[in-house]
């Protein structure tokens, strides 16, 4: 029997499961999706649609898989998180595993004590110029926030771009956001931590876990993300533009939940049978609308 007790996925949208946002604030987006989805999974739910979600699907209710994950948000989510889990009283590191998708620049979390929560302000660098370039954007949960938060966030932006604008630099982040990261895989070793990269990492010596596709019918990729992106199963692929969404698309999900299960299993971690992956089948694979 499996000592893996808690499965604990991290990352931006792309493992929250960005694009399926089916309980979200936009009633159009709602209404597509569930044309599109609906025949395909009784729980329309962005978990669901989520590689976490299929991956809890495969292993059942043995373990507990949660999916942390959360639009726009980073990598200073997931430190603080990580590191809240790991310091619980009563926490066993035999009993969890940690699946980690890195984020690249431009974002930042801040404590935000008039929501009495954690935002996140995204914004972006110009390449050529090194400088920030005019535009953030604020949210406490991108495609969940009520029209008031929305609307309260919204007044803060020039003060958070101001602030951006006069602290920040394309040299600087980057050295910054490879320091957090080896800061960080160092931590994880030293915990001496189950964790597995879902994402080529800006560090080299940090190595890579998984290999998405099979080299016949899906090209090949250790990063999940890029793995979608050179097989083409993005959300507007797999719709065939009907739903224009560039985030890792159903198939693409569940193929990245088929390769983890049948890893752990390999490595000993969870206690249950392999999955025969029918490429073919997968391939094939097509979304369409109701008729």
């Amino acid at each position: 029997m499996s000592k893996i007790k808690y499965i604990n996925c991290f990352g931006t949208s792309f493992t929250a499961g960005g694009g399926f946002e089916f309980e979200g604030n936009s009633l159009v987006r709602n209404d597509t999706l569930n044309d599109l989805y609906s025949k395909h999974e009784i729980d329309l739910t962005q978990f669901r649609f989520s590689y976490p979600g299929q991956l809890e699907k495969l292993i059942g209710n043995n373990i507990i898989v949660t999916n942390y994950g959360k639009n726009g948000y980073g990598n200073d989510r997931m430190f603080r998180l990580i590191y809240d889990i790991v310091n619980q009283p009563d926490f066993n590191k035999d009993e969890h595993i940690f699946l980690i998708e890195y984020a690249g620049l431009g974002r930042r979390e801040f404590w935000f004590n008039e929501l009495n929560d954690y935002i996140i302000c995204n914004y972006w660098l110009d390449w050529n110029t090194g400088t920030m370039k005019n535009k953030i954007t604020l949210a406490n949960s991108y495609c969940y926030d009520t029209q008031k938060t929305i609307h309260f966030l919204k007044k803060y932006e020039t003060l958070f771009l101001e602030f951006l604008q006069h602290t920040s630099k394309l040299e600087n982040e980057h050295r910054l956001l490879s320091q957090n990261i080896e800061f960080f895989a160092s931590y994880l070793k030293q915990k001496n931590l189950n964790y597995f990269y879902l994402t080529d990492v800006f560090e080299p010596q940090i190595g890579k876990n998984f290999t998405f596709g099979d080299g016949t019918y899906f090209k090949q990729a250790t990063d999940f993300c890029k793995f979608s992106e050179k097989n083409d199963l993005s959300i507007k692929s797999e719709t065939s533009g009907v739903y224009d969404d560039l985030h890792n698309g159903y198939k693409s999900n569940k193929i990245v939940a088929m390769t983890i299960y049948n890893k752990l299993i390999d490595l000993g971690l969870i206690d249950s049978t392999k999955i025969d992956i029918n490429w073919k089948e997968l391939k094939e694979f097509k979304i369409r609308p109701k008729n």
